[in-house]
C-alpha cells in the first residue's frame, strides 16, 4: 500500500542529467515523495524552504556543491553524494559525508538512501 503524499518521506535528486534523475526517481518513487534540480542553487533554495528528509546529489554539477551541503547540514538535510570519480569522492569521504561509487546497483542505492536516515 502506497502512502499519501502528505505522509512520504521526501527526497531531492540533484542531478543535471535528466536520465540519471528519471533512472533514480524510478527507484525511490514507491516508497517515497521524489522531488528534483538540475543544479546546486536551485537544490541549495529548495532545502532551505522544504528541509527533505535526504538529498542525493552528483558531486559535480553546475554551481556550489559545497553550499548545497552547507545548507543540508543546516537544515537537518541527509546527504548522499554520488560521483563516478574516486578523487572526488575521496574528498567527500574526508569531510566524513556518505558517498555512492557510480556505477552502482538498484539495491545498493536504495540501502544508501534508506541508511542516510
Amino acid at each position: 500500500m502506497r502512502a499519501t503524499v502528505e505522509s512520504q518521506t521526501t527526497i531531492l535528486i540533484v542531478d543535471d542529467d535528466p536520465a540519471i534523475v528519471d533512472a533514480l526517481r524510478s527507484m525511490l518513487a514507491d516508497d517515497y515523495l521524489v522531488v528534483s534540480c538540475d543544479n546546486a542553487e536551485s537544490a541549495v533554495e529548495y532545502v532551505r524552504v522544504h528541509a527533505p528528509r535526504v538529498v542525493v546529489t552528483d558531486c559535480l554539477l553546475p554551481g556550489s556543491i559545497e553550499r548545497l551541503l552547507s545548507q543540508a547540514d543546516a537544515s537537518g538535510t541527509a546527504a548522499l553524494l554520488m560521483s563516478g570519480s574516486p578523487e572526488t569522492l575521496d574528498r567527500f569521504a574526508a569531510q566524513g559525508r556518505r558517498i555512492l561509487m557510480k556505477p552502482f546497483r538498484i539495491a545498493e542505492f536504495v540501502a544508501a538512501v534508506e541508511n542516510a536516515f
